[in-house]
């Protein structure tokens, strides 16, 4: 640790000696449009004879920083989807340029892996995909509207498993060992419609990063997958609504200013298979059908963006999203009934403060919820009106409460520090399963548990020469149980080098630690998911994760072969 200290610092102090020399250019790419922060555009900064003196991308927040000499340049900036701006500087002093981009039409569409072959280019991570939702929405869908989940399975290393499942097997790992993050709160169950739809609303999404390997040191907590998924903050210059009928269901989008500070965008999506079913339940009710079928499922999201001052914002986002299935059916005297429900719930509460120049600050506080029930009822008329019933039903739920505090340190172009830490509380109840017969016994079940995870970290991502690149970082986890600590150690190491002929090498090493389990005791589409906490008996798992690759630029494409 006390090495760790020394090297940060060292790198802070040869941060400091080389901008004294320099001329910083930072600032924010923004749409023009909806005044949303762009992420992962693409700044190059060119002098007068096109050459390339420097580039970067904008990070999470749609900011970038450069250094450069004092004199005349060409800045250009772009992004997928957008038309790309060049700029004319005159670079004296330090310098903030913040830059509006149009979106345009795209006319033909090419699914690459990531917003940009210079983005793909650029990053040292190996297995680390981008994903722009303007991209995902022209994709074809059977459904009509854009799939998540259906777009990350044409992702090498990634598939749906058996088909109609929602399941996401990455490398071979199993869909618990997935982290799938919507503004930092997870989400348990990804899928409606039996894994035909995806919960998240593509309306509602701005941008889907995915780490199949070279996992940065800032994300934890499962083996095989990390997939950070951003909601849209809202069109902050004018109201704008949208509808969109699909196949299997439709949706609606609303969203504008409230006032110059605060944007809100709230879409909802429903299935209207009830719609079509409605008359069926009408018969079966009047005794005119003996068997009655219902599905539904839904969803809610929503978010307000708060602009306290230019360098402080406040965000708060909900998403709210279930299904429901109903089946009866009668016979001669007798009535079987089942209900299915599933429901997804998170909010999530940010607020970021930049300070100084280049540093940034993130609190964050979430929950998330899914819960699960079944019941089963077994109706039997018998003579002189009597009825007995058998009855099950079973609730299985987790609850999770989180905060995160981040800080994030552009030192120059091209250098992240990165560091900060975070406290989860779960609450988990496999089973409430309660059972009454026909003679009024009953049988009650129930098994709770709750358990407390940690972690903190520190990211540093450098370049090193104009060849070398890397991210290295350190991850402290542990979690506590029954006043016992269970702790570890994750480090991360990720290497590019560049090589001739727009050949760039990329090597990598991640350890990662998993303190919750997952049991699905039924095979099957239906979300019979059971999660458990780590305990003496039912250990954390582990997995060490050693990746080479070679990435080539082809003609603004790009070809991995790793």
């Amino acid at each position: 640790m006390k090495g760790l200290i020394i090297y940060i610092i060292a790198i802070v102090l040869f941060s400091n000696s080389f901008l004294v020399s320099q001329k910083l250019i930072n600032g924010y790419v923004k749409s023009e449009i909806s005044g949303e922060s762009l992420i992962n555009a693409y700044v190059e900064i060119n002098s007068k004879s096109t050459k390339i003196i420097r580039k970067t991308i904008t990070n999470e927040y749609g900011f970038y920083k450069i250094s450069i000499p004092s004199g005349s340049y060409i800045m250009t900036v772009s992004y997928v989807g957008y038309n790309s701006k060049n700029i004319l500087l005159d670079i004296l002093n330090d310098t903030t340029v913040n830059v509006n981009l149009k979106s345009q039409q795209l006319n033909n569409v090419v699914i690459y892996d990531n917003s940009s072959s210079n983005i793909l280019q650029e990053r040292i991570e190996l297995g680390h995909i981008n994903f722009d939702i303007e991209k995902i929405k022209t994709i074809p869908s059977l459904t009509g509207e854009p799939d998540i989940l259906k777009v990350l399975s044409l992702a090498p290393g990634i598939n749906l498993g058996v088909e109609g499942s929602s399941s996401l097997f990455v490398r071979g790992g199993t869909p618990d060992q997935n982290y799938i993050l919507l503004d930092e709160a997870p989400v348990y169950n990804p899928a409606h419609l039996f894994g035909f739809i995806s919960v998240f609303n593509g309306d509602a999404l701005k941008n889907v990063d995915i780490w199949k390997s070279s996992f940065p040191a800032r994300y934890g907590g499962r083996l095989s997958s990390i997939i950070d998924i951003k909601m849209r903050e809202g069109n902050r210059k004018k109201r704008k609504i949208k509808y969109r009928l699909g196949l299997l269901s439709s949706s609606a989008v609303i969203e504008g200013p409230i006032s110059k500070r605060i944007s809100y965008i709230v879409s909802g999506r429903t299935s209207y298979f009830d719609v079509f079913t409605f008359p069926l339940k009408i018969q079966y009710n009047s005794g005119k059908r003996s068997n009655y079928f219902n599905y539904r499922m839904y969803d809610l999201n929503a978010k307000m963006n708060y602009k306290i001052s230019p360098r402080s914002k406040f965000f708060i986002s909900y998403y709210h999203g279930g299904d429901m299935i109903v089946n009866r059916q009668k016979f001669s005297n007798t009535e079987d009934i089942s209900d299915f429900k599933w429901i997804n719930s998170t909010v999530t509460s940010r607020f970021f403060r930049q300070l100084g120049k280049s540093m940034f600050f993130n609190a964050i506080f979430y929950f998330s919820e899914y819960k699960q029930n079944y019941l089963f009822i077994d109706k039997i008329d018998l003579p002189q009106n009597n009825e007995y019933n058998n009855r099950l039903d079973n609730n299985l739920s987790i609850n999770e409460f989180g905060a995160k505090l981040n800080f994030e340190s552009l030192l120059f172009e091209n250098h992240y520090l990165k560091y900060g830490g975070s406290i989860i509380r779960r609450f988990y109840r496999p089973i409430d399963m309660n059972i009454t017969f026909a003679d009024s016994s009953n049988i009650n079940k129930k098994l709770e548990y709750k358990n407390s995870e940690f972690a903190s970290f520190v990211e540093d991502e450098f370049k090193l020469s104009n060849r070398l690149s890397s991210n290295i970082g350190i991850r402290f986890s542990g979690l506590r149980l029954s006043e016992k600590y269970n702790w570890d150690i994750e480090p991360r190491i990720s290497i590019k080098y560049d090589l001739e002929n727009n050949y760039a090498l990329k090597l990598s090493f991640s350890k990662m630690k998993q303190y919750i389990n997952w049991s699905k005791p039924f095979v099957g589409s239906l979300p019979f998911d059971i999660w458990l906490p780590s305990t003496k008996n039912l250990p954390p798992q582990r997995a060490f994760h050693y990746n080479l690759g070679l990435n080539k630029k082809i003609k603004q494409q790009n070809i991995d072969i790793s």
